[in-house]
């Protein structure tokens, strides 16, 4: 049995239609699906990673002044920081 012309274009845009449904239907399952499977499963990792106690800022602000402090040398205008590699200079 041989098909005509006419049967051959309309059986290859069937196919077509039928690939392009099933495309359009794949992506639409993963745009509005599985993305938002993929962001839940984020949210939930975030919220067991996330520290449940509330910061003191107040606390915060002042240790990190101490530590800032801390570090830098405390000098007056005009002094110098001794070298710790020249001798000592004894009363002799």
């Amino acid at each position: 049995m041989k098909l005509s012309l006419i049967s051959k274009i309309i059986y290859s845009s069937i196919i077509i239609i039928i690939i392009i449904i099933l495309g359009a239907t794949g992506l639409f399952l993963y745009r509005y699906f599985y993305s938002s499977l993929v962001q839940s499963q984020v949210v939930d990792v975030v919220k067991r990673e996330v520290a449940f106690k509330v910061i003191d800022i107040e606390l915060w602000e002042k240790v990190k002044e101490k530590i800032v402090n801390k570090s830098r040398p405390v000098l007056g205008l005009g002094q110098k920081i001794s070298d710790p590699f020249t001798p000592l200079e004894t009363g002799n």
